[in-house]
């Protein structure tokens, strides 16, 4: 088990992570509402008290996978289509970061990273589009190695207290099969 590889710091923040998202999947529940995208992430809003950008709620689809990010990159909440699309365990997706999980093209990845520094510097929370077309994300380390191809479709910030706290990025995922052996 990654987790306790973890320092005692992230096991917090996974712990943490675990008690935000289960508490508002009972809330839905409990509400008697689907647990949706849009539903849990406004609960979570709610609850974390981070103010969107208006627009967000406009741009996500049904099918979208939704992540949102501290601006550190830690996790704070993916939808429950994360782990439909995703073969990674619950072990890894929480205690590992993003590129020990999957791989994609380096050129894309610092495209999509530049994006994410420029697009919330400045406490800019505007709705974004994300300006890198469609392309291939394959899983490292899992048993399957599936390949799947991904268009961020959108990137926003969460302010509190006057000040980009956290980011949420709408993305479209498309399982395409296993990958092939490009990566090593």
């Amino acid at each position: 088990m990654h987790f306790n590889k973890c320092s005692l710091k992230k096991k917090r923040e996974v712990i943490a992570y675990l008690d935000l998202n289960i508490s508002l999947i009972k809330e839905c529940i409990r509400a008697e509402e689907t647990p949706s995208n849009k539903t849990l992430l406004w609960r979570l809003l709610q609850k974390t008290r981070l103010v969107p950008d208006d627009e967000i709620f406009d741009k996500i689809s049904d099918g979208d996978l939704v992540e949102v990010y501290f601006t550190d990159h830690t996790p704070m909440f993916r939808s429950l289509e994360f782990y439909r699309d995703f073969t990674f365990t619950v072990d890894e997706a929480l205690c590992l970061r993003w590129y020990q999980l999957c791989k994609r093209d380096f050129v894309i990845t610092l495209k999509f990273m530049k994006f994410i520094f420029l697009g919330l510097r400045g406490n800019n929370p505007k709705t974004q589009t994300i300006p890198i077309g469609e392309h291939y994300l394959d899983e490292k380390n899992t048993e399957r190695k599936l390949r799947f191809l991904v268009h961020n479709k959108y990137l926003s910030g969460l302010m509190k207290n006057g000040s980009i706290q956290a980011g949420i990025c709408v993305t479209r995922v498309r399982p395409v099969g296993e990958k092939m052996q490009l990566w090593k």
